[in-house]
């Protein structure tokens, strides 16, 4: 073998080598983006009412105001929707959440919705999911209405 066909050899071993590591890193970054784009998409799921209350105006000020408030307490049903790798995570976490400050309540001005709402109906939820488990809530509505 000539030198000129070892170093014809080199170089195609070398780009060889650089394109697959080109690959390879790309392959990690775009994985790593996707999976953070997924982790912060706004997710669905249903959640049941376990509680509907009203509030009671203790302030004076707020006692003039002729809105009545309510509670309704609510718990997730499941994490369909977040990916199975870290599902068990967040459901673990809900779950501790849950025992520690108990169901997750909206509170609203809704009187019509709030009086049509009973313990064991279904309520639409979207949340985001953030860093070490924590479930951000950002919308309730029941029957297609938000609280």
């Amino acid at each position: 073998m000539t030198v000129f066909m070892r170093r014809i050899m080199w170089v195609i071993f070398g780009v060889v080598i650089i394109v697959s590591a080109t690959v390879f890193v790309l392959y990690r970054v775009g994985s790593g983006i996707s999976a953070s784009v997924e982790h912060k998409a706004a997710k669905t799921a249903s959640a049941t009412v376990v509680s509907v209350a009203p509030l009671q105006k203790t302030d004076p000020v707020a006692a003039h105001n002729s809105a009545e408030l309510y509670r309704v307490c609510y718990t997730i049903d499941n994490f369909d929707q977040v990916e199975s790798d870290v599902r068990q995570g967040y459901r673990a976490a809900e779950i501790q959440r849950l025992s520690r400050d108990g169901p997750r309540c909206k509170v609203t001005s809704k009187v019509a919705l709030s009086t049509n709402v009973h313990v064991g109906d279904k309520l639409s939820i979207v949340y985001l999911l953030e860093n070490q488990y924590h479930i951000d809530v950002v919308a309730v509505s029941a029957f297609g209405e938000d609280f």
